[in-house]
């Protein structure tokens, strides 16, 4: 073997930090996993050991304890396919996303309905067909006269709630 051919075994082999990069990718995606609920782990993680080193980080209190249960995950996640966990894990926050984004969108259609920047019916036939406008009128009713009076937002919270219902049967 020549001095050329040790130069390209050793250009092919990843560097320290490169290891260490991936180590430590491991480990954060570990810690991702530690934040799921358990039926959801079940579902995701077929390896067993993996399963109740993750289990096991919830009755850990100590932080150095917790660094090295981590580091115990990330070892053992290196022996498994992580881009499958990895791609559940950012399937789950995208979903998380998206259901926040729609919440926030009825707030918003709510504190319009309330402020009188948007008509009822107007919202009523473009977002919510199948709603029932008398109880929306009335809920916008008395959420305007709590504003007005300065009493806790009861008719508010209603409203949101008779909307995300409404959304919720029409998907």
């Amino acid at each position: 073997m020549n001095h050329f051919d040790a130069d390209t075994e050793e250009d092919q082999r990843p560097s320290k930090s490169e290891i260490k990069r991936e180590m430590h990718a491991l480990q954060a995606l570990g810690e991702e996993l530690t934040k799921l609920p358990a039926k959801e782990l079940d579902a995701l993680i077929d390896n067993e050991r993996l399963l109740k080193a993750i289990h096991e980080m919830s009755r850990i209190k100590s932080n150095e304890a917790r660094r090295r249960q981590l580091q115990f995950i990330g070892k053992l996640m290196r022996g498994i396919d992580a881009s499958a966990l990895s791609e559940a894990i950012a399937q789950r926050h995208n979903t998380k996303q998206q259901d926040n984004d729609a919440f926030h969108r009825l707030e918003q259609v709510r504190d319009e309905l309330i402020s009188g920047a948007i008509d009822v019916n107007d919202a009523l036939t473009a977002e919510f067909p199948g709603a029932d406008r008398q109880r929306i009128r009335q809920l916008v009713l008395q959420a305007r006269r709590e504003q007005k009076d300065a009493r806790p937002p009861a008719a508010s919270r209603k409203l949101l709630r008779y909307l995300r219902d409404e959304t919720e049967h029409q998907a």
